[in-house]
């Protein structure tokens, strides 16, 4: 018994449908993937020029160059950071960050602080 050959060209096309529908269902999610991924690159992109650009707009309203504002906050982080090192226990410690975050404000920069409170 033979498949007649009607039913012969209908298999192979449906087949050939099948393969077409897996190759465009795998490149959309490759498209997806990549794009996905160029999208990152470029938000991450977009966040370091900001951060750059926040910087230089704080030099600059201090009244240093961008290298010793820079300078300046890095030994005003080391000072912090020696200061929590220093703390023995739990309310030492939110004691100094509550003092670092009241200097904050009183420098006119809003305090971060979002933890322990509450």
């Amino acid at each position: 018994m033979t498949a007649h050959p009607n039913f012969k060209i209908a298999l192979l096309l449906s087949g050939l449908v099948l393969a077409m529908v897996g190759v465009l269902t795998f490149q959309l999610i490759h498209w997806q993937v990549a794009d996905s991924r160029k999208q990152a690159a470029l938000c991450e992109d977009a966040k370091q020029t900001m951060k750059n650009l926040e910087i230089r707009v704080r030099a600059l309203a201090s009244g240093l160059t961008v290298e010793a504002y820079a300078k300046a906050e890095a030994d005003e982080v080391a000072a912090l950071i020696e200061r929590l090192d220093a703390a023995r226990n739990d309310a030492e410690v939110d004691a100094v960050i509550d003092a670092h975050a009241a200097a904050l404000e009183a420098k006119g920069q809003p305090s971060t602080r979002k933890w322990g409170q509450g």
